[in-house]
């Protein structure tokens, strides 16, 4: 009974912590060291209408900042649209780590982001990036996702 307490920790473990494949951003942009997305793991993510989308991607902070402003942008076809992300600062759900920010510095972020029941069933790429107080990236990265 034992060891089966242990392999069942063992899965746990590795289910909720198990790495989403990701896209590096054209600019050249510093990735996330690891990025964690419920439910996804591998291409398309699919992302359920009338959910939310919850997920945590670690990155290594590149130069000092008192905050973080959050883009996220969807890519259908040849078309980009920037999606009216609600948050302002995601310094606000960092889980590791808290703003002001040093170069650095190692920090998770928590994402938790309503899919609206109205969105179409399409193929996009969707780009999250973080600017800090000069409007320079921090991170950012692209998952080909599929809402469904």
């Amino acid at each position: 009974m034992k060891h089966l307490a242990i392999v069942f920790s063992i899965f746990l473990f590795i289910n909720v912590s198990q790495s989403t494949p990701f896209k590096e951003c054209n600019k050249g942009q510093r990735p996330p060291t690891n990025l964690r997305i419920n439910g996804c793991e591998d291409f398309p993510c699919k992302i359920y209408r009338g959910k939310n989308i919850t997920a945590e991607w670690d990155f290594i902070v590149n130069a000092p900042t008192k905050a973080l402003t959050p883009k996220v942008t969807a890519y259908v076809l040849e078309t980009s649209v920037v999606y009216p992300f609600a948050q302002k600062n995601a310094c606000d759900t960092l889980i590791n780590g808290e703003c002001p920010l040093s170069k650095g510095d190692e920090v998770t972020y928590s994402l938790n982001m309503p899919v609206l029941s109205a969105y179409p069933k399409i193929k996009l790429s969707i780009q999250f990036e973080f600017f800090d107080d000069n409007g320079n990236v921090q991170v950012c990265f692209i998952v080909p996702s599929k809402v469904v």
